[in-house]
């Protein structure tokens, strides 16, 4: 089996566990937060498409992001284009209250459409293909990937650099979206809801 295989049969399975989130959970579970410093099972899915929009198609194919050929920002009502790193508690509560919920679903079906298409195509050396600082800094600082409060800027930014594309897959798709599916499991639980 060749990497991207196994990276699709794994994403896939994730795609699937994510949108039962909104088969099991009610709206108002789904923007529920435990503490106002504790983030939504809302919050940590939009976060994690977000995050694989940027690395899929800005850090490995080089192409636009779907958020901005889709009208998301406007759709998701959203108005940021960043992926959340830094956003203060107050903010994750306005995001968990006001995001579109069913845009959510169907921003979810477009990224991984995308995803579909790119990864597959992807040969061996592709993956092992370095992204560079340079490349790094523009889509991340650059182009508002991290937001003005996130930790991380161009004094901290070494745990970003040095990668190949393989990596980026793995870790900010798979590894990334499988952790805060985790949190989200979490907090289904404090609402008395079983794993979905």
């Amino acid at each position: 089996m060749e990497a991207t295989q196994m990276f699709m049969e794994r994403y896939e399975r994730n795609i699937l566990l994510t949108k039962r989130f909104f088969q099991e959970l009610s709206e108002a579970q789904l923007r529920f937060q435990f503490r106002e410093d504790v983030n939504s099972v809302a919050w940590l899915i939009w976060h994690a498409l977000r995050a694989e929009d940027i690395a899929v198609n800005r850090l490995v194919a080089d192409c636009p992001q779907v958020f901005d050929e889709g009208n998301w920002g406007q759709r998701l009502n959203v108005p940021i284009r960043h992926f959340g790193p830094g956003m203060t508690s107050k903010e994750v509560s306005e995001l968990s209250a006001s995001i579109d919920l069913q845009a959510l679903q169907e921003y979810i079906d477009a990224v991984a459409s995308r995803t579909r298409q790119i990864v597959p195509s992807l040969k061996p050396q592709d993956l092992d293909t370095i992204v560079t600082e340079e490349r790094m800094k523009q889509v991340l600082l650059g182009e508002g990937a991290f937001g003005p409060n996130a930790p991380w800027g161009v004094d901290n930014f070494d745990n970003f650099l040095g990668h190949n594309k393989g990596h980026i897959l793995t870790w900010w798709v798979l590894s990334h979206g499988a952790s805060h599916r985790g949190e989200a499991y979490a907090i289904a639980g404090l609402q008395g809801v079983r794993r979905p």
